[in-house]
């Protein structure tokens, strides 16, 4: 067992964690009834990428908001800790092209 195994799993669990309650803000709006407009959000698929020892990260692919004014912040705990301490929020692409060298060519889809 590696010394570094506690560390990970205590990753892995707030990885776990974050995912849940992203899970559950996205069962809440999809909830909601259909948008009134262009620029109302519409979650889609939530995508957890494997936890490093520094970072989380999430991909929530959503549709609407034309005019490209929606953020999503985020917050997180420790594990028998009541405060939530304020992170990085998720960053907002939606038609952006990543071009190199003629080698990649990608153009982002709407999402965080």
């Amino acid at each position: 067992m590696s010394r570094f195994a506690p560390v990970r799993s205590g990753i892995a669990l707030a990885a776990t964690l974050a995912a849940v309650s992203l899970i559950f803000c996205v069962a809440g709006l999809a909830r909601a009834q259909a948008p009134a407009s262009a620029d109302t959000v519409v979650p889609g698929e939530l995508l957890v990428e494997p936890p490093t020892l520094i970072n989380l990260g999430f991909e929530w692919f959503v549709q609407g908001d034309e005019n490209r004014n929606a953020s999503v912040a985020v917050s997180y705990r420790s594990r028998g800790e009541s405060a939530w301490k304020p992170a990085l929020p998720l960053l907002r692409l939606r038609g952006e092209r990543i071009f190199s060298e003629s080698r990649v060519d990608v153009v982002a889809p709407n999402m965080f």
